[in-house]
């Protein structure tokens, strides 16, 4: 088939896994290990190609054909409900995934008796047999922020409902949902951000793609799970990708040189906008790429380019910010009725979790990828020098 150009590395062949952190290996498959790793190291590319051969990449036409696509993997899996977690970048989009997996199980008749609580303005559906996740540290429940629960029972008393959960670890749970002493710090477990996961550890993750992501983000996102990680875009969010992202030079060099051939003007926009450049060169170079990649790869690796790039220096804390906030959750904890000992252990290990990302950046690269078929240079024509050296 005939691809319009599509610029990608030399070294676009999946080495795929995860980068360790002091040995710790979180993925069981060492492919996976290797993904997880590739994207540490900027090699989105590698890490998508290597999904897409496991059958763990999933592109869909629109944004809403993603979200219903992962949501219906999310609710047929085998794995156990507590151990698999739906992961997105903004809170909107969490929303929308908690809504639509509620929908499902309720349709599945694994929700019932539900009871609507009050939430600041609005209120909330929460049913028996509800997957919830504590939003903040309360030492009277003993419950910490990120416990994830199931409300196994709704009681009406005094005129007021209250909710019997279990933690996942098997601590029983009583609050008020409703009057002036409703505890209302939880929210649907089914999904979270990816920012909210770091430390988490679940069997099988489901992570939606986005605009707005990054090397830092993907590499979080991807590396949650044990098992299966399942990745989800659109055509719609690739468009949307390739407004954010440069041309390569090369890409930029070519169609100069065909606008001066032509004597036409090369659009102001082209040196910042990949999709206005490669628009032009469609348009008016003199053939297309010929390849043997499918669409859903070579869409994979325009989502690629904005995975592999790093905001670490824009975004990472200093030592100094980081250890003033641990102190400030010291302090909270300990207000909140921890013992000193208990409090800073907590404190620590949530703050670990901050570096986390930066330290297994940095780890060696280990474990043989999977072989791969990738097209030859020469499938390409005249166009080899299009490619960035590996």
């Amino acid at each position: 088939m005939a691809l319009a150009y599509v610029f990608v590395p030399l070294d676009f062949k999946p080495h795929i896994g995860a980068a360790d952190l002091t040995g710790i290996r979180r993925q069981r498959e060492a492919w996976m290990r290797q993904a997880v790793r590739d994207l540490a190291t900027g090699q989105a590319a590698t890490a998508l190609a290597g999904l897409d051969k496991a059958g763990r990449l999933h592109i869909a036409e629109d944004n809403i054909g993603a979200r219903a696509d992962l949501v219906q993997r999310w609710a047929s899996s085998e794995v156990p409900i507590k151990a698999r977690l739906m992961l997105a970048r903004t809170n909107e989009d969490v929303s929308d995934l908690n809504q639509l997996a509620r929908h499902v199980l309720k349709s599945a008749g694994a929700l019932e008796d539900s009871v609507d609580l009050p939430d600041g303005r609005e209120t909330r559906e929460i049913a028996v047999g509800e997957r919830i996740r504590f939003t903040r540290n309360d030492y009277r429940l003993d419950v910490r922020n990120g416990t994830t629960a199931t409300v196994k029972g709704l009681e009406q008393r005094n005129g007021q409902v209250f909710l019997n959960a279990e933690t996942d670890g098997g601590q029983v749970v009583q609050f008020q949902g409703t009057g002036a002493e409703a505890f209302t710090d939880f929210d649907y477990a089914y999904a979270t951000t990816v920012h909210k996961s770091q430390g988490m550890t679940v069997e099988s993750s489901h992570l939606l793609i986005t605009p707005g992501v990054d090397r830092e983000w993907s590499y979080v996102g991807l590396s949650r799970a044990r098992g299966e990680a399942h990745v989800y875009l659109s055509e719609e969010t690739i468009q949307d990708m390739m407004q954010d992202i440069p041309p390569t030079q090369k890409m930029l060099d070519f169609a100069a040189s065909v606008a001066h051939q032509k004597d036409l003007d090369l659009p102001e926009e082209a040196a910042g906008n990949f999709q206005v450049c490669r628009d032009f060169l469609n348009e008016y170079a003199p053939h297309e790429i010929n390849s043997d990649f499918t669409e859903l790869a070579a869409a994979a690796r325009e989502a690629a380019r904005q995975m592999a790039v790093s905001h670490a220096k824009d975004t990472t804390q200093d030592y100094a910010e980081i250890l003033e906030a641990l102190s400030e959750d010291v302090q909270e904890a300990l207000n909140g009725g921890a013992p000193l000992g208990e409090a800073v252990s907590d404190v620590v290990e949530n703050g670990m979790t901050r570096l986390e990302v930066e330290v297994e950046a940095e780890a060696p690269q280990v474990a043989e990828p999977p072989d791969v078929e990738v097209p030859p240079v020469e499938t390409y024509q005249d166009l080899e020098w299009e490619f960035e050296p590996g």
